[in-house]
């Protein structure tokens, strides 16, 4: 083997999957350590981005990219003299209110063939000094009532599940509009 040492191991639990705008997101995260670690420090980051891509076929990597949601919160920071985390399990509660205007999520099960995504996470990092940074990322759904003029969802020819057992042509036409006009048909 390799690398032996044992590295903390940070994870995070949400205290819910689905937010709506203007909800507060809490949850904790929780770093577990196994042997005395040297850290900077432990931060929560969150952030919220919408991206769009060109064709699903030609990826443009200068795509426009908006940014909803960014925020951070250093839970836990060294001291002169305290630089090792002792062993043991440590739970960081942190929370966050989502703006009261703010895009729901959308992304498709095949993102590879995605025109539109906006995704949501929560990621905790353990900045080790002279070591890669350990890090955990969640993803969480923000849903939004009221449909954004940049972002219609248009079901055509659709059939609802437990529907009929016969193919009846059901597809989903997406169409994103941002700096410029998208359509998938």
């Amino acid at each position: 083997m390799l690398f032996t040492c044992k590295q903390p191991k940070p994870t995070i639990k949400l205290d819910e999957e689905t937010y709506r705008p203007g909800d507060t997101v809490t949850g904790t995260a929780t770093v577990t350590i196994t042997k005395e670690q040297r850290a900077r420090s432990i931060t929560v980051f969150w952030s919220g981005r919408g991206h769009d891509y060109i064709s699903p076929d030609f990826f443009i990597d200068n795509c426009p990219e908006r940014q909803f949601l960014e925020g951070k919160e250093t839970v836990w920071r060294e001291f002169p003299g305290e630089t090792t985390i002792p062993i043991g399990t440590y739970n960081f509660p942190f929370f966050f209110k989502l703006p009261d205007k703010i895009h729901s999520s959308f992304y498709p099960r095949d993102e590879h063939n995605a025109r539109y995504l906006v995704k949501y996470y929560v990621k905790v990092v353990v900045n080790i000094p002279f070591h890669f940074d350990l890090k955990q990322k969640i993803y969480f759904r923000v849903v939004n009532g009221i449909p954004h003029p940049d972002l219609r969802v248009v079901v055509r020819y659709g059939r609802l599940k437990g529907g009929s057992d016969e193919d009846d042509g059901t597809r989903v036409v997406c169409t994103a509009r941002s700096r410029r006009h998208l359509q998938t048909r």
